[in-house]
Formats: structure tokens, sequence, C-alpha cells
């Protein structure tokens, strides 16, 4: 048995939705092979001995392929027929990484399995998160409570999968890993999720998330909060952060807001030229330490505009 994966996910196909976090959809591909050749890169930087690998459903482009191959980055191909919502859903390719782990477990034998969004930036080694695995399935508790829009929404949904009032934690889509044994237990609770959800015609505005948050429900104790590994940093005219980027130093930066634009710059400036940048280096490219002049001043004038 292989000792471990790390896994980037990555699904194509023009005809459904894949969320609301980029901004130019004309260049949608491009992007996103950007974000995964970092994602994947950094954490082969700082894992010599797991697999990465990126998974896909769509061709690769040569010049993608040769930057993969080179940093030792895996590519495995695997449709996208699992876990699949209507073209017009909301998330709907989100639902991916769920069909990427199912596929990856039925035909890899590795002893600890891990996913991530493309727009992270991994720095540091997965050795203590392996070593969580032998005891739990470690998740990501994104620390929405109901004062939050969205965790709100997640609690309406909830209630009609369950028909009743169940406020269990909203964990996000951007991180999981688990032993062999404990990621099968969490993908066979999912796909019950998906039946029902499929049945009953249960419809979620969160994606993966809605699924994964009840599969976690079902596992109970199981389940650990991934945030000593990874946090979800906010940094356009939304602003939150956390020094735990340097202090108590987490291993997984998710940076959504940096899809276009420091996640981009990493490629170009470092990735592309086959080499990679210090964390400190990350920490200012993306805006950890302090907000970009120019979202500062569209947050002021839009509270100008309020008044």
């Amino acid at each position: 048995m292989e000792k471990s994966i790390i896994l980037i996910p990555y699904a194509e196909d023009p005809k459904k939705k894949s969320g609301v976090n980029i901004h130019d959809n004309t260049n949608r591909k491009e992007i996103y092979l950007k974000n995964c050749c970092v994602a994947a890169i950094s954490a082969k930087k700082y894992n010599a001995n797991s697999d990465v690998a990126l998974v896909t459903n769509t061709e690769i482009p040569q010049d993608y392929l040769n930057i993969l191959n080179k940093n030792s980055v895996l590519v495995i191909y695997e449709n996208y027929d699992e876990f699949v919502f209507g073209d017009d859903y909301n998330w709907s390719l989100a639902f991916y990484k769920l069909c990427t782990l199912s596929k990856v477990l039925k035909k890899y034998n590795y002893e600890y399995y891990a996913y991530l969004d493309s727009d992270v930036y991994v720095q540091n080694s997965f050795d203590n998160i392996w070593k969580e695995c032998d005891q739990h399935i470690m998740m990501y508790d994104i620390s929405h409570g109901l004062q939050v829009t969205h965790y709100g929404e997640m609690i309406e949904e909830f209630n009609k999968f369950f028909g009743e009032l169940k406020m269990i934690t909203h964990y996000g889509g951007e991180f999981f890993a688990a032993s062999h044994e404990n990621a099968k237990n969490f993908i066979e609770k999912c796909s019950i999720v998906y039946h029902e959800m499929k049945n009953n015609h249960i419809i979620t505005t969160h994606g993966d998330e809605f699924i994964i948050s009840i599969a976690a429900y079902y596992l109970g104790g199981l389940v650990k909060n991934a945030s000593p590994y990874i946090f979800r940093f906010w940094t356009g005219e939304f602003y939150l952060v956390s020094t735990s980027f340097q202090y108590n130093p987490i291993t997984v930066l998710h940076v959504p807001n940096e899809k276009e634009r420091g996640m981009l710059k990493l490629f170009h400036k470092y990735i592309k030229k086959d080499r990679l940048p210090s964390n400190k280096i990350v920490w200012k490219i993306c805006h950890l330490q302090k907000p970009r002049t120019i979202d500062v001043i569209k947050k002021k004038i839009r509270s100008l505009i309020k008044k």
C-alpha cells in the first residue's frame, strides 16, 4: 500500500455551472489550470514522500503537463459520472471533488487520502495531518454561526433534508483528509445523502458542502475540525484573515479572492519559471497581512454611497 496522496480535483463542462468565485469566464480554464499548478506544486514541495495528483475530466494542454511533470505531479483522468446534478444546478462542478475521491479510492490503494480546492497554497508538510488521520477524518469547520447569512441558508436546507431543525456543523469543501478505511466510510455516507437528495428532490445552493456536512453529522465523533491546519482567507473588499499563516502556522492557505490575482501572479512569476517563492512572499502576494489599497478604496466608496 502506498503511503499517501493529495488530490487537486478540477472538472470542465461548459454546460454546467461552476459557482460564483470567478469573474473572467471567457478565460476560465486557463485561470483554473494555473491555480491547479500552484496548488499541486506547492503541495509537492513540502510533501516529497506523498503523491500529488491533478484529477480531471478534461484534456490538459501540453505546456501545463510539462510544468506538472517536471515537478513530479501526477495527472489522473476520470470521467465526471458520480455525484452528478443537472446542468443548471448552482456549484454543479464542485461535486466533482466527491466523484474524484470515490474513483481514486476504488482504483488506487493508499494509506491516506486528501483533497484540496485549486485556489490553495500549501506552505507546510502534511505529516501532522496524516498522524491525525490515524484516528479521525479531518474536515474544516468554517466557523459560521447563525449571524452568517450562508449558515442560515444551510440550516433551512438541512431542515428540508431531515424534516426537522438540525443545526449541524457547516464544513468547507476545500479540504478533506482521512485514512483509507475512513475515506471509504465518508464517501459511502456522501453517496447515501446524494441519493436521498435525488430521490426526494432536495436542492442545495451550497454545492458539495451540503452533502459533506450531513455526511460528517452521520459520522459523529469520527470527524475532527481541521482548522489548525487550514484557514479560508478572504482578501477582497470583505477582508477576513487570521495570523495563523505565520503564528502556530497552518498547512493550507485557502485564498478564494486570489484565484484571479495572487494565484496567477504566483504562477507567472514563480511556478512557470520553475521556482517557488518563500512563504513570506506568498503572504505578501496574496495580501494576508494587509488588504489591497484598491479594495480599501472600493469599500470606502460603497460605504459612502450607502449613506
